[in-house]
């Protein structure tokens, strides 16, 4: 069993994909504190979903890390919005576990209260409220 699966959700590829930075520190830190981690990143998954709940199944996790890089694709000709996105995924974990999930990364951290949102022009709630998510860790 793992202890802590930690989920690089980024799916943006252009114009390079991202490396998940952000979630290989946080593993990396947890590892070297002796807790059992694995790392799953989503941005060439064929099917994202599918690929999150074989991670959950496989390695049955007691806690569940969403790693959140982007909300946008940053294109204005061919604007693409990730946030209902993400709340698909922990519609996903939870349709499999009840354990906790943590939201974190950089839009997460930006997001963590209410905040203006450009391409609904309102301002929107939390992340940690839109995602449903059960916590949201947040710094730099």
């Amino acid at each position: 069993m793992t202890e802590i699966l930690l989920v690089a959700s980024n799916r943006e590829k252009g114009p390079l994909p991202v490396l998940p930075i952000g979630v290989c520190q946080v593993a990396s830190a947890v590892a070297q504190a002796g807790i059992p981690v694995q790392v799953v990143d989503l941005d060439f998954a064929k099917d994202p979903h599918v690929e999150l709940r074989r991670a959950i199944v496989e390695h049955q996790p007691r806690l569940i890390g969403l790693g959140i890089r982007n909300v946008d694709n940053c294109d204005h000709d061919e604007p693409k919005y990730y946030l209902p996105y993400n709340a698909t995924l922990v519609d996903a974990i939870r349709e499999l576990t009840d354990v906790p999930v943590v939201i974190g990364g950089v839009e997460a951290s930006l997001r963590r209260i209410a905040h203006y949102d450009y391409w609904s022009d309102t301002v929107r709630p939390s992340m940690l409220v839109t995602s449903k998510a059960d916590l949201l860790a947040y710094g730099m």
